[in-house]
This record gives structure tokens, C-alpha cells and sequence, in this order.
């Protein structure tokens, strides 16, 4: 079994310093996992064993820096990331050095060959400003949205809720009977239109038209003597029918009255 070691490498890329495990390192290139920065650790602190699936990038390998401690490791890398050197350690002893053993398989020359692009830069997770704000002003207008409350706040919203549900079911109930007894108003009109409304003056069987003998004329004359039927007679639609009909008489009182309205 491989012992476990971290070594302390500096990506060319970003120049990024980072304790890894040794198993990642393959030469100059470090295998490195697209991971959130919390499970990177993670991975890199439990020793997690080579994926040889993951993206490869161009490292520079400090001297004396393979240790057997992950805390270790990753103080010298802090270390290194400020100096950019670790050859300053006294305890350091270039023969102690362990080399790492390359490992070549042929899913990885089979991955290597097909990989035409260069491989992306790392991105760390670094807390700033701009995040920061940023982070700030999503959570102001989340708050804005929805109504972080204790349960009192939650009981008294809720009889808010259940009053206004009340009002509108209200206003609701009312507007339905309001539209009912507008129908009902129009039905019982049309009902009394149509009880009311009598047969028409061109369709009395008793007088027939076009008026030709002096009988239906004295009949017709006795109906426009009523009132009512006068006015019914003047709102008939058949008036050019009607008035056709009346030019062909001379003389009546009444009648001259109607074409006078009806003109």
C-alpha cells in the first residue's frame, strides 16, 4: 500500500500554492478535481486516491516539500505562498526526499491523446468584497419577498389571510346575486314585453291588406280610434309597407294623424 504524503506545489496557471496528495502528481502535471472548495479539502485531507479522470495542470514542485501530515503540508504552503520558496527550512534534507512514482496507464495515454485544448484554470473559492455585497443584496431582495417570522408573527398573518378570505368571499357572494337579479329583472321584462305585446295591425285577420274595399277602411278607421293601438300601430317596422298602403286613401282624420307621425 502507498503511504500517504502530501506534496506542495505552486500551479503555473494562476500561481496558485496548494498542499496535495502525492498520488496526484504525475511529472510536471498535477491531476486536480473540480470540486467546491469545502469538498476539496476534504478529498485532499483524507488522502482520496488518484481519478485519473480528472483535469490535469502544469505545477512547479518545491524543493523539500513532500510531507507525511496534512497540517504540516499545508503550513508550508502558506509559507510558500508568501515566499515562494521553502529551500529556507533548516530541516529540510534533499535526501529524505521521496520520489514520487509515476503512474502511466493506458486509459490515461487514451485521454491525454484525445484532450486538445488547454486545461482550464483553477478556480478558487476567495471570499471579497463584491461577493460580499453582492450575497447582501440577493438576500435583501429575498427578504423583501418572502416574511421571515417567529410564530406569533406566522398565527397573526394567518387571521390576516382568513379575514381578507372572508371579504372577498363576501364581495364575491355579492356580485353573484347582484348579476342574478339583473337577470331576473331582464327575464321578467321580456316576459312582460311579450304579454304585453299584441298581434300586429298588418296581421289583424279582420281588415285585409292592401286596403282596396270602403268596409276595411271603416275598420281600420274604428282601430287607430284607440289610443293604444294608434301607438302600437306607429312603432310597427313595416312603416314604408304601411304608409304605402294609406297613400291610396284620402280624407280620414286619423289617418292623416298617423302618416303625419310616421313621416
Amino acid at each position: 500500500m502507498e503511504e500517504k504524503t502530501w506534496t506542495v506545489v505552486q500551479f503555473l496557471d494562476d500561481g496558485t500554492v496548494e498542499a496535495v496528495s502525492s498520488s496526484w502528481i504525475q511529472g510536471d502535471l498535477c491531476h486536480w478535481p473540480s470540486f467546491a472548495r469545502q469538498k476539496l479539502n476534504l478529498v485532499i485531507r483524507k488522502w482520496e486516491p488518484l481519478n485519473t479522470c480528472w483535469p490535469t495542470h502544469s505545477v512547479k514542485i518545491f524543493r523539500c516539500a513532500t510531507f507525511d501530515d496534512y497540517i504540516k503540508a499545508r503550513a508550508k504552503a502558506k509559507v510558500a505562498e508568501e515566499t515562494s520558496d521553502l529551500n529556507t527550512d533548516e530541516n529540510c534534507d534533499p535526501q529524505k526526499r521521496k520520489r514520487v512514482q509515476k503512474i502511466v496507464s493506458s486509459s490515461e495515454e487514451s485521454i491525454n491523446g484525445s484532450v486538445l485544448e488547454q486545461p482550464p484554470k483553477i478556480k478558487l473559492f476567495r471570499k471579497n468584497k463584491n461577493q460580499k455585497s453582492t450575497v447582501r443584496k440577493f438576500l435583501g431582495t429575498f427578504l423583501m419577498m418572502i416574511i421571515i417570522s417567529n410564530p406569533n408573527d406566522k398565527d397573526k398573518q394567518i387571521k390576516t389571510l382568513i379575514q381578507q378570505n372572508h371579504i372577498l368571499r363576501g364581495l364575491i357572494t355579492d356580485t353573484l346575486h347582484e348579476v342574478k337579479e339583473i337577470k331576473q329583472i331582464m327575464l321578467n321584462g321580456n316576459a312582460k314585453e311579450n304579454k304585453n305585446r299584441k298581434t300586429s295591425l298588418f296581421q289583424n285577420e279582420q281588415i285585409k291588406f292592401p286596403i282596396g274595399e270602403d268596409e276595411d277602411f271603416q275598420k281600420l278607421e274604428s282601430l287607430l280610434e284607440n289610443e293604444e293601438e294608434f301607438l302600437n300601430a306607429n312603432e310597427e317596422r313595416f312603416q314604408r309597407a304601411w304608409l304605402f298602403n294609406l297613400a291610396r286613401l284620402k280624407g280620414r282624420m286619423n289617418v292623416r294623424r298617423l302618416a303625419q307621425l310616421l313621416l
